[in-house]
C-alpha cells in the first residue's frame, strides 16, 4: 500500500517480489522468535528492525496475524509502525530522569551539609553560652566584688542571646 512504499522505499511489486526477507533485518537477534511466535499462535506483535530500500535500518512496531481467505489459503496482515521517534522520545525521557535524579541527589547532600553546619554552628553558640553562665554561677562565689544581681543580670542576658541564636 502507499504508506508502506513511503516507509519503505520499495515500489509495491518490488516489495511483493521480495517478501518480508527484503524488509526484515536479518541480523536481528530477535526475528526468529517472532517468527516462531506467529507459526505458533499465528500472530506477533513486538518491535523489530527493518531496512529501507536505502539500507537504512529503524525500528518498527509489528503486528502480523495469518488468517485463511473465503478459499482456504492461507494468507497474513502485516502492519508495521515506525518506532524511531518513539525511541528517541523514551531515550530523551530516560535521560531527563536521570538529570533530575542527579539534581534530586545534589539538592539532598547540599541540604544534609547545610543541616550539619546548622547543627554545628548551634551547638557551638549553645555551648559558649552554657559554659558562660556556669563560669558566672561559679565565679559568683569567688568574686566578691560583684554582686549577685549584676551575675544575674549578666546571665540572663546571655540566656537571651542564646535563645536569639537558637531561634535564628
Amino acid at each position: 500500500n502507499p504508506a508502506s512504499v513511503a516507509l519503505f522505499g520499495w515500489t509495491e511489486v518490488e516489495m511483493q517480489a521480495m517478501g518480508r526477507s527484503g524488509l526484515l533485518d536479518p541480523n536481528d537477534t530477535r526475528l526468529e522468535h517472532a517468527l516462531k511466535e506467529r507459526s505458533r499462535t499465528g500472530q506477533f506483535r513486538g518491535e523489530l528492525r527493518f531496512v529501507r530500500k536505502n539500507g537504512e535500518t529503524f525500528e518498527g512496531e509489528l503486528f502480523t496475524s495469518v488468517f485463511s481467505d473465503q478459499h482456504g489459503e492461507q494468507r497474513s496482515t502485516v502492519i508495521v509502525r515506525d518506532a524511531t521517534e518513539r525511541h528517541r522520545f523514551e531515550s530523551a525521557l530516560q535521560d531527563s530522569a536521570h538529570k533530575l535524579q542527579a539534581l534530586s541527589r545534589r539538592i539532598i547532600n547540599a541540604q544534609e551539609a547545610e543541616r550539619r553546619r546548622v547543627a554545628h554552628e548551634l551547638h557551638d553558640e549553645l555551648g559558649q553560652s552554657l559554659t558562660a553562665i556556669k563560669i558566672n554561677l561559679q565565679s559568683g562565689a569567688r568574686f566578691k566584688n560583684r554582686t549577685t544581681e549584676e551575675t544575674n543580670q549578666e546571665n540572663i542576658r546571655i540566656v537571651e542571646d542564646a535563645l536569639q541564636q537558637v531561634r535564628s
